[in-house]
């Protein structure tokens, strides 16, 4: 670093480094994601309900729109437009 930059470089803090694990930069471990292998987590997605099945089958058992948006964690007028487009089908 030149002189000029050294006199403007902020202090490193020791709670400032970065340390890794050896785990995490060991070659073997270097394209598997955390936790699932590729094969689980497209398993995984595939096992899921889309919103769309989700909102369809809570109507189904006679939820409010209220109800299913805070199910699902999402707005009223989302849950209602899905069930417009259902109507549509």
């Amino acid at each position: 670093m030149p002189k000029e930059n050294v006199a403007n470089a902020l202090p490193v803090k020791v709670e400032d480094k970065l340390e890794l694990s050896s785990a995490a930069t060991s070659p073997q471990n270097e394209w598997k994601p955390a936790g699932m292998e590729f094969s689980d987590m497209l398993q995984a997605s595939l096992n899921e309900r889309s919103l769309n099945e989700k909102v369809d089958m809570l109507a189904d058992q006679g939820h409010s729109i209220e109800e299913i948006a805070k199910k699902l964690g999402c707005g009223r007028t989302e849950i209602e437009l899905l069930l417009k487009f259902r109507m549509n089908r």
